[in-house]
């Protein structure tokens, strides 16, 4: 009985000193080369997801595989004018992907900013439950998206360059690399290098 109570302090203080260190290295030193891209092709995706369109009686079923505080959030996303997009499979809600549409300025990263004109969009806020990856239920997500808005909008999404998962999914829906950033920030000052698109193929 000591011995289980001895571990489960452990973990405590080990899950603790792992968040602390990640606040203290992303505030003090941070690295990051994030990737911004634009669709390009249209693809036909096969996923077993069946996806809708979110409206506000349906945010109750993200709670099958997120925290409650998303309630809230994706509420404010709603009254903003963001619109959302939930997967299911089974009847479960599995996946979440939501939409800016311009003009506004959206965030790509903590440090990289996009001003959007009024035929641009911006997705953001994906996630896919553990269980339900590798399903290509987030390509289906944005194939739907791109069908529904191909023809009044340019279409972007980001992410970092260590989201492998991601990058593949995004490129599988028809999205094409526009542009990348390395990002370094030291005690709040950042530096941006821009990498030109004629050496992106050399990265």
């Amino acid at each position: 009985m000591r011995t289980r109570k001895v571990n489960l302090i452990r973990r405590i203080i080990h899950s603790l000193y792992c968040r602390l260190h990640s606040v203290i290295n992303f505030r003090i030193l941070h690295f990051d080369t994030i990737i911004l891209y634009e669709h390009k092709e249209l693809k036909e995706i096969s996923s077993p997801a069946v996806i809708k369109n979110v409206d506000y009686h349906m945010l109750p079923d993200i709670l099958s595989f997120q925290d409650k505080k998303y309630l809230e959030l994706f509420k404010n996303f709603l009254e903003n004018g963001d619109q959302g997009y939930f997967a299911y499979l089974d009847g479960k809600c599995v996946h979440r992907t939501w939409v800016k549409l311009g003009p506004q300025e959206v965030n790509l990263h903590h440090f990289w900013k996009k001003s959007l004109k009024e035929n641009e969009l911006f997705i953001h806020y994906c996630e896919t439950a553990e269980e339900a990856r590798g399903k290509s239920i987030y390509p289906g997500v944005l194939a739907k998206i791109v069908k529904d808005f191909k023809e009044k909008y340019t279409i972007y999404i980001s992410t970092s360059l260590k989201n492998q998962a991601s990058i593949k999914a995004i490129e599988k829906a028809g999205f094409k690399e526009k542009e990348r950033k390395k990002i370094t920030a030291f005690l709040g000052l950042k530096q941006i290098k821009i990498i030109p698109t004629h050496e992106l193929v050399k990265i």
